[in-house]
């Protein structure tokens, strides 16, 4: 009668134990789900308007999490407090504006006596049709010294804030193609985030090599390391030949 007993607490046990395992499981999972959805809401938000491009990568990326497509639009739309939606070339121009403000503010860290700009490319499409640079990380340029050069490349990412402890600064796909670039062209890529304030002069700064990013995400916790002076310089250490960002204006 007590082995009986025995048999039955532990199996009850057993039982229980599993759906615990269970339902640490599916939390662990949800919660994961919820944090990479909010990261792609925060740079879909970013710039203060929604195209139909981005709307489709939303509900595309709350299907695959076994979210609610019309949710996270609705969550969307309430951030934007806007019900009117403008033409997407209009859209698109607004988008670019901020871009480009981010861009020539990074452009401006290059000393001209030491970096040539080689690329400047813009972002520019219509009807789902890119130009091929602009599938290019954004700027490009050759650090020369005596008869020394090297190339690398930047992309700028500008973000109004950092949410939920955590920055989308680009796409999963956008993402392989920075990766893909730096593989097949031998030129360094590196991510120029800009955090807070303007497009035009953000708040905080980070540069962050490609090669330590392997999502489209990073948590405000792994950022800091990459936190650099906003009102110095680029330079090029030619022993590490690893681009930063002088501690000196």
């Amino acid at each position: 009668m007590m082995i009986a007993g025995l048999i039955l607490l532990v199996t009850g046990y057993l039982i229980y134990s599993s759906q615990q395992q269970k339902e640490v499981k599916a939390n662990t999972t949800t919660r994961v789900s919820t944090e990479s959805m909010a990261g792609i809401i925060q740079a879909v938000t970013a710039d203060g308007v929604l195209t139909k491009k981005e709307k489709t990568i939303v509900e595309q990326a709350a299907t695959k999490y076994n979210l609610d497509p019309k949710e996270a639009l609705d969550q969307i739309n309430q951030i934007l407090s806007t019900d009117d939606m403008e033409a997407e070339t209009e859209i698109i121009d607004q988008n670019k504006k901020k871009g480009d403000d981010f861009e020539k503010f990074i452009i401006k860290k290059f000393n001209k006596e030491y970096f040539t700009i080689k690329q400047w490319a813009g972002d520019k499409y219509i009807e789902g049709t890119y130009s091929e640079k602009t599938l290019q990380p954004d700027i490009i340029v050759e650090f020369h010294l005596h008869d020394y050069s090297k190339k690398v490349a930047i992309e700028c990412k500008w973000r109004s804030s950092i949410f939920n402890k955590s920055v989308q600064f680009s796409y999963e796909d956008q993402l392989k193609r920075y990766k893909e670039f730096e593989q097949k062209e031998h030129i360094d890529v590196y991510i120029a985030l800009g955090i807070g304030g303007k497009a035009s002069k953000p708040e905080t700064l980070y540069l962050i090599p490609l090669r330590d990013l392997n999502e489209p995400l990073i948590t405000h916790k792994n950022l800091i390391k990459y936190k650099k002076d906003m009102w110095a310089n680029f330079y090029l250490d030619r022993q590490s030949e690893t681009l930063d960002i002088s501690s000196k204006k």
